[in-house]
């Protein structure tokens, strides 16, 4: 299953060096998202050290503020 986020949101994702890999693939290539506070700051556990623009050291773990991962948290609840 491919997810597919909005126009807007496409635009917005202006840093995605890995080719929107998060919408491809039934969900293997994406972070596994832990908690999301206020809509605003996804927390998220990555398998893959691949550098990543939005993905943010916080703690033991991870923060994303990618606008296409967050849409497909929100509309697919994963």
């Amino acid at each position: 299953m491919d997810y597919i986020v909005s126009d807007e949101t496409l635009r917005r994702t202006t840093h995605c060096r890995k080719k929107f890999a998060c919408q491809n693939g039934g969900g293997k290539n994406i972070c596994a998202a832990e908690d999301c506070v206020g809509g605003k700051v996804l927390f998220v556990t990555c398998s893959e050290h691949t550098p990543c623009a939005y993905r943010t050291s916080f703690g033991s773990g991870y923060t994303c503020w990618c606008p296409t991962r967050k849409e497909i948290h929100e509309r697919f609840k994963i």
